[in-house]
Order: C-alpha cells, then sequence, then structure tokens
C-alpha cells in the first residue's frame, strides 16, 4: 500500500500584535517629521522639480501623514 503524504499549504506566521507594533512604531515615526509650512513646500517642491534628491526625500517624508489619512480610509473597503 502506497503512503500518500499530504502537504499543507504554507501560511505566513503572522503575529497580530507584532504587526500592530510595527505600524504602531511607524506612525509615532511618521509624526515626528515636521509639517511644511506653504513656503516651505513651494521652495522644496521646486528643488524636487529640477532634480534635488534631498528635497524629494523630504517632500515625500512631510507627505506620509496625508498618504496614511488616505489609505486608512480604504481600510475594509475589499482593497489590498
Amino acid at each position: 500500500m502506497a503512503v500518500v503524504k499530504t502537504m499543507k499549504r504554507a501560511r505566513p506566521n503572522r503575529d497580530t500584535n507584532t504587526d500592530e507594533n510595527v505600524l504602531s512604531m511607524y506612525l509615532k515615526e511618521i509624526n515626528r517629521i515636521p509639517l511644511l509650512t506653504r513656503e516651505q513646500e513651494d521652495t522644496i517642491a521646486r528643488a524636487a522639480a529640477k532634480g534635488d534628491p534631498k528635497a524629494r526625500e523630504q517632500l515625500a517624508n512631510a507627505n506620509l501623514r496625508f498618504v496614511v489619512n488616505v489609505a486608512k480610509k480604504y481600510q475594509n473597503q475589499g482593497l489590498s
């Protein structure tokens, strides 16, 4: 008689608490990034448009709170 072994599909071992801790740490980290004034944003955006990599990074980092805010609106909407 042949023995047939079934293989279980590997599932990622996710610990919900760990995921929540990582997310919490990330949110705290982006909240430390200072908001830009309108003038600062304009100046940095112009520098970024000219190809300044530091300006691009600064502009992206300054807008991470906005990105998180928009993403939260899509939670539990069936999107991944």
